[in-house]
């Protein structure tokens, strides 16, 4: 289990104990088996070297550290609850709780961008994005625990088959896309991985009789 003293060694400002405890109960809620503190740390790994140079900023760390705290597979506000979550331990940082809970929000859009969006898309916005779904180019075996995982959410509440379809069908979405990360350098050294963890998940996902 992800503990506070290792999300701290990754974070540019300190984790209170009393905002580490709302975290973990946050993120203590029953049927998680992906959308856990481990996916947290996950991201603030993928995250620190640009938060060392400086390309990526406190706010960001503490999106990263909410961005997924309500997450209920039958909500369609998860992002919004999470970033409301967020701003009240923003503001007690000195952060400022608008771009933080912008951020958070951002996380909802996750290959939904419009052009124009995605023109206007700051540096930091799209490696935070980038972090976020960096488990996509992960080593097969973390890439295979992300798909059981995700899977195993769903499943308390979707049956098997509605499941499955949907699943191939964002797959075969991802697959689809000439990029699925938006800042250069790491489109350059996820996208091939990426790409082959999305094939193989497909191969694995009977078609559709």
């Amino acid at each position: 289990m992800t503990g506070r003293a290792e999300l701290q060694a990754l974070l540019p400002f300190p984790l209170g104990s009393d905002e580490w405890e709302a975290l973990r109960l946050a993120y203590a809620t029953p049927e998680r088996h992906y959308h856990t503190l481990g996916h947290v740390l996950a991201t603030l790994v993928h995250a620190a070297p640009f938060l060392a140079a400086g390309r990526m900023g406190p706010a960001a760390a503490h999106a990263l550290l909410w961005h997924d705290a309500v997450y209920d597979v039958s909500r369609h506000d998860n992002e919004a609850e999470s970033a409301r979550l967020a701003r009240p331990w923003a503001a007690r940082l000195g952060l400022d709780p608008g771009r933080v809970s912008a951020l958070v929000e951002a996380t909802a859009k996750h290959g939904a961008l419009s052009p124009d969006e995605l023109d206007e898309l700051d540096e930091e916005t799209a490696l935070l994005l980038d972090c976020d779904l960096a488990v996509l180019a992960a080593p097969a075996p973390v890439y295979d625990r992300y798909e059981a995982g995700v899977r195993a959410e769903y499943l308390r509440i979707v049956p098997a088959e509605l499941y499955e379809a949907g699943r191939r069908a964002f797959l075969e979405g991802l697959a689809a896309r000439p990029r699925l990360f938006l800042s250069d350098e790491l489109h350059a050294a996820w996208h091939d991985a990426a790409v082959a963890n999305l094939r193989r998940a497909l191969a694995a996902t009977a078609a559709p009789s």
